[in-house]
């Protein structure tokens, strides 16, 4: 059955493709027992700009594939890859979205100017550098679920990138992130210590450190003045006291981990409904007066 929308025609199966092949845009071939790419979907398609082989048994990708000019999203998630021609994916001038997760990857050459998301979890990527990456449109990176134990990124390589998940991997210091990183997770290492190199990174907003055994300590916060969610459950924590963590995270929002249960709902309930208006000097203040306590003088502003 071939869905025909205002702006794509979508085939799911190559049958149905062939029998409007100037029109189809989209071709969903995912579920279908597939053990290579049929030379059809390069020679006889050349709109595609949507290509799904997800969930096949493809072991080998085709030279042919880089005729696809078009193509904007390429999905060759849960399939038995175990390597990739260099440069071959990079010849997609207009390649977007790019997702290879659960395969048998060990190692990832590319350099594309013009992908934006990159999924490459749950795969066999272990050593020093097994990827090395040109990607200076990238925003969203997903390393987790590999066995990574060092990574070596240059930040000029990722000028754009906002999202790097790192989670589930043996890496026992954090590499050096893009500055402008909004959420950065790394949850599930072997982090030994937060050592951000003595550098301040203001985008960050989203940090999950849970489950390593550092211990995360309240100078740490110093380097992401502007966090609105961190997660530290499971890591060992020395916090400053209440005060001072609100005093270091004004803008605060969800918090896991490093206080007692009690003290963390009540946080959480505060937290959840503290309006943005109120300023770091009154935060304190309006957290006791919040749990029905009196606070105090009132700082001034």
């Amino acid at each position: 059955m071939i869905v025909i929308s205002k702006h794509f025609m979508q085939a799911h199966s190559l049958e149905e493709a062939l029998e409007n092949p100037q029109q189809v845009t989209s071709l969903v071939l995912s579920n279908q027992e597939l053990t290579r790419v049929p030379a059809k979907v390069w020679k006889k398609l050349p709109h595609l700009e949507s290509l799904d082989l997800s969930h096949n048994k493809i072991k080998k990708l085709p030279k042919g594939l880089q005729n696809l000019t078009q193509l904007r999203r390429l999905q060759l998630g849960f399939n038995q890859i175990t390597r990739i021609e260099e440069n071959l994916l990079g010849l997609l001038p207009q390649l977007k979205h790019l997702d290879l997760r659960k395969n048998r990857l060990r190692q990832l050459s590319l350099a594309s100017t013009s992908l934006e998301t990159l999924d490459l979890s749950e795969n066999r990527l272990q050593g020093v550098s097994p990827v090395q990456l040109f990607c200076p449109e990238l925003l969203h990176l997903n390393l987790s679920s590999n066995k990574l134990a060092m990574l070596s990124f240059e930040e000029a390589d990722f000028p754009s990138l906002q999202y790097l998940n790192l989670s589930r991997n043996k890496l026992p210091e954090l590499p050096i992130v893009p500055v402008h990183l909004y959420a950065l997770v790394i949850n599930h290492n072997r982090l030994k210590k937060l050592n951000t190199r003595g550098r301040i990174l203001p985008s960050l907003q989203r940090l999950e450190v849970s489950h390593n055994p550092l211990e995360f300590q309240a100078q740490h916060l110093n380097s992401f003045p502007n966090l609105s969610y961190l997660d530290v459950r499971y890591t060992p924590t020395t916090w400053p006291g209440l005060s001072a963590l609100l005093h270091r995270l004004p803008k605060l929002r969800h918090l896991y981990g490093g206080l007692s249960r009690k003290l963390q709902d009540q946080v959480a309930g505060f937290l959840a409904e503290v309006p943005p208006s109120v300023s770091v000097a009154l935060n304190e203040v309006v957290f006791y007066l919040w749990l029905g306590f009196a606070a105090g003088p009132v700082p001034a502003e």
